[in-house]
């Protein structure tokens, strides 16, 4: 779609990493700066030149450049629960309300764990503002990442994963070209958080 463009830049930029994956996230990881907002609005191109996005967005660079690697890779959306202490580091901030307002505050579904591991209520206004946040150790936020369909050997043997997708002409022949590569899988990528 739209969202994501592979520019002559980003062709140039994998090549220079050599169409290696861990290259493509680490230079995705220590390049792109998180910035709370809800939803896709830069796209792969605009977070390519600004270098400030969201984890759609980000999503969508990564993939942009895996695909630009000749590695199938797609969105994977979910709840993640992550340590109040990651996401202040991902925002710069110190104190777990701050961290929780910031999200709440930029429409990024945001949520409190109760003690039965389940997810409370979002807190509101009144609710937000009256809240003590200081013993919370966990939120869990609505999070997209992204998954590559890669093969991954344990013991470090150099495969050559690249897949030359655009022969294919209906999704059909590219679901056949998936499935004939057999020692791949689906390996989830997160190159927002550390």
């Amino acid at each position: 779609g739209e969202e994501i463009i592979i520019s002559p830049e980003m062709q140039e930029l994998v090549k220079n990493l050599q169409n290696n994956p861990v290259d493509i996230v680490n230079f995705v990881r220590s390049n792109v700066v998180y910035e709370p907002y809800f939803g896709a609005k830069k796209g792969s191109l605009g977070c390519f030149e600004e270098r400030v996005c969201n984890d759609v967005d980000t999503s969508s660079l990564t993939i942009a450049l895996l695909r630009a690697a000749g590695i199938p890779a797609t969105y994977k959306k979910a709840v993640a629960v992550m340590p109040v202490e990651q996401l202040q580091n991902l925002l710069g901030v110190e104190e777990t309300k701050t961290v929780y307002a910031a999200f709440a505050a930029n429409d990024v579904p945001v949520f409190t764990l109760n003690g039965a591991g389940g997810i409370n209520e979002p807190l509101n206004g009144d609710l937000l503002d009256n809240a003590d946040l200081s013993g919370v150790a966990e939120l869990a936020l609505e999070w997209v990442f992204v998954e590559m369909f890669y093969s991954y050997d344990e013991h470090g043997t150099n495969i050559s994963n690249n897949i030359h997708t655009k022969s294919a002409q209906s999704t059909q022949e590219l679901r056949d070209m998936l499935r004939d590569s057999q020692k791949r899988q689906w390996i989830p990528v997160d190159a927002t958080v550390h």
